[in-house]
């Protein structure tokens, strides 16, 4: 029988504006794991302004890459509508973000918005990754 190679997953940090984009960072781990050898490490910031979360974020990542080890890149997944609540637009969070080598993604539309729309009733639950995995 010949050896069984196993290969060292690569590791991404992924800070998240809340516990939707968990729930969806969730369902593509999973996903991942068929094919794919990466581990997503997911970081929610429950909200704030994107000032804020990029703060919490450099120092999550910094002392998680302390502790468990170097990460092959970074993200920061954020809805667009925050934008609209204030400190900075999304043109500064990325400016900001890129002095700290981390990657902005923008949502548009958000996530539970697009979950609303698509599944009716969704509105009134918790979506949780295994509640949207089976609906979509």
């Amino acid at each position: 029988m010949p050896a069984q190679i196993i290969r060292i997953r690569a590791r991404f940090f992924v800070a998240l504006e809340g516990h939707s984009e968990q729930s969806f960072l969730t369902w593509l781990q999973a996903l991942s794991q068929k094919e794919l050898h990466i581990h997503l490490d997911a970081v929610p910031l429950a909200g704030g302004g994107f000032k804020s979360m990029l703060q919490k974020a450099v120092r999550l990542h910094e002392r998680r890459r302390r502790t468990a080890g170097a990460y092959q890149d970074r993200f920061l997944i954020v809805d667009s509508d925050r934008a609209e609540q204030g400190d900075w637009s999304i043109e500064e969070l990325r400016r900001e973000a890129a002095k700290h080598r981390i990657t902005v993604c923008v949502q548009s539309p958000n996530h539970e918005g697009l979950l609303m729309r698509m599944m009716p009733g969704m509105e009134r639950e918790s979506p949780g990754a295994a509640s949207a995995e089976t609906r979509l």
